[in-house]
């Protein structure tokens, strides 16, 4: 007989409640009451069974090698790919952006890398071709000298083209041409394409029969009038006795052993330069204050061995017309030599036409107009002082000279040729010739005209040292000699292009400092000469545009 407590546990339990649910729920690896998936590797209803594994499929070596040559060709084309790009990047770099690269800006005109190419190329192609030419007026260690600075200036040449490295002078020349041609309206002058023209035209004419003077010459007053007429015989002498000595030397000097460019003989004649307007030619006479001997001298500070002009201005040998030339002949002439100028030249500058005119000629013209406008505006006479001085470098020493000059005012020739440190004008005594305001610094110009003839002046102080003066005459309206003339169109045309500097935008890769410092004292123009001086100290140096004498005043 069941018991309660067996009833009680056979009574169903309640729907819903946790015990009942718990109660019902199978456990776990229990089959009872509910069907189990088949396991792994089983069926329902039968034994065990393996899993089968799906065959791998069998891929031929032609396949795998056709796998391979896809990767490599992607490797290859990725590589290649690579490679263009960067032969096209070296490319763009050396063929645009190098060439086209801006060197300086003046007032928004850009002078890029590829115009100074130019520019330089033909600086050192006339450099090349005045250096062989001065080589023809000497013998021996002297001509050698001109020819190795001829090749010196050719082995510049050939490595200008493509090179990133940038020579100052040359840039500051290219940056004053800006200013000259920006600078023309503030003098009231300007220049058309015809006027560029012509000047081309005239540059490459007949040296005997110009096209016409850029720069009308003025009626000479009496006194230059007098030295241009007692110098003339003297001149025409000079000039016999150079051509008889180019007689006598080769016709054309081969350049010196070497890699660096040969320019063609037939050049040669061609693309020498010529001082411009105002700017003297030649190293001056001492007994012709008017018209200077055109036969170069190697003196250090004159204008042409050292520093030839290289404007592209060509010098055309050919007889004196014997009848006169009509103005289409004489343009026939000019452009005939033009051409055999460009075929020739062109070559080694990487220049064409438009080039030419655009970095030679028009500065060429801009910088003649501003130096024809000064020396219109200078007349041909003006106050002027002939004194002399000892230059030292301390005031113990100045005032030692002085007191040996107060007890024997005739020591002093022989005092400036003992301490003087003024080498250009010791060996004469100290003599300074005759000279104009405007020429030296103000503290000497200062005294020296205040002083009256034959007074000796305290010890004045410059940048230069202590000067000692005398003044041996003074006259307000003497005549001014050429040379005279050509320091004071330097003299202001230098001050006007500072002018032009200082008001003008510029910026460059290097500061544009045309002006040299002042660094040693110069004598004026009118000076008796020194003994003249070796070039050995110019070999191996470059030719550099000329510059204003240091003593003018700033």
């Amino acid at each position: 007989m069941p018991t309660p407590e067996s009833n009680k546990s056979e009574q169903p339990s309640a729907p819903g409640s946790a015990k009942g649910s718990k109660a019902g729920k199978p456990k776990s690896g229990s089959t009872t009451g509910s069907k189990s998936a088949p396991a792994k590797g089983r069926t329902a209803g039968s034994g065990t069974i393996e899993k089968k594994e799906q065959p791998k499929k069998r891929v031929s070596r032609r396949e795998q090698d056709a796998q391979k040559t896809r990767v490599l060709y992607a490797v290859l084309a990725v590589a290649g790919a690579l490679m263009v790009l960067v032969l096209a990047g070296q490319a763009l770099n050396q063929y645009y952006f190098i060439p086209n690269k801006t060197l300086a800006t003046v007032n928004g005109h850009d002078i890029i890398r590829k115009d100074y190419w130019k520019y330089r190329s033909n600086t050192l192609v006339n450099q090349i071709s005045q250096y062989q030419q001065y080589a023809n007026f000497f013998q021996g260690d002297q001509q050698q000298q001109y020819l190795a600075m001829a090749q010196q200036a050719s082995a510049q040449l050939d490595n200008v083209w493509g090179s990133t490295s940038t020579d100052p002078n040359t840039l500051n020349q290219m940056i004053d041409d800006q200013l000259y041609i920006g600078g023309l309206e503030s003098l009231g002058l300007s220049m058309t394409d015809q006027d560029v023209q012509n000047f081309i035209d005239n540059r490459f004419s007949n040296p005997d029969a110009p096209l016409f003077t850029p720069t009308p010459t003025p009626t000479l007053i009496p006194e230059r009038a007098d030295w241009a007429t007692g110098t003339a015989a003297a001149d025409i002498a000079a000039q016999t006795a150079a051509a008889e000595a180019a007689a006598g030397s080769p016709e054309a000097v081969a350049s010196p052993a070497g890699d660096g460019t040969v320019v063609p003989n037939a050049v040669e004649d061609s693309i020498a330069g010529a001082s411009p307007a105002g700017a003297g030619s030649g190293t001056p006479s001492a007994s012709s204050p008017v018209a200077g001997s055109s036969v170069p001298e190697p003196v250090a500070g004159s204008p042409s061995p050292q520093a030839p002009d290289t404007s592209g201005t060509p010098v055309m040998a050919s007889p004196s017309p014997t009848v006169a030339l009509t103005e289409n002949e004489i343009r026939q002439t000019a452009t005939a030599n033009f051409d055999t100028y460009s075929s020739q030249v062109f070559k080694l500058t990487h220049m064409n036409h438009d080039d030419y005119i655009r970095l030679v000629a028009r500065p060429a013209l801009a910088r003649d107009l501003v130096n024809g406008y000064f020396e219109q505006q200078i007349g041909q006479s003006a106050e002027q002082v002939h004194a002399r001085h000892i230059l030292v470098g301390t005031k113990e020493l100045a005032d030692k000279i002085e007191a040996e000059l107060a007890a024997d005012p005739g020591r002093f020739e022989e005092l400036a040729k003992e301490d003087s440190i003024d080498t250009g004008t010791a060996p004469t005594g100290g003599d300074l010739g005759w000279f104009t305001r405007g020429v030296m610094v103000a503290p000497f110009e200062d005294v020296a005209f205040s002083l009256q003839p034959d007074e000796i002046s305290e010890p004045v102080q410059t940048q230069f040292g202590w000067h000692i003066i005398q003044a041996l005459a003074h006259e307000n309206d003497r005549a001014l000699t050429d040379e005279q003339i050509s320091q004071t169109v330097s003299a202001e045309t230098d001050r006007w292009l500072t002018d032009q500097r200082d008001a003008a935008k510029i910026s460059a890769i290097i500061e544009p400092t045309p002006t040299p410092a002042i660094e040693q004292f110069v004598p004026p123009a009118d000076a008796p000469q020194a003994p003249p001086a070796s070039p050995e100290a110019v070999v191996g140096t470059e030719a550099t545009p000329a510059f204003a004498t240091p003593t003018a005043a700033g």
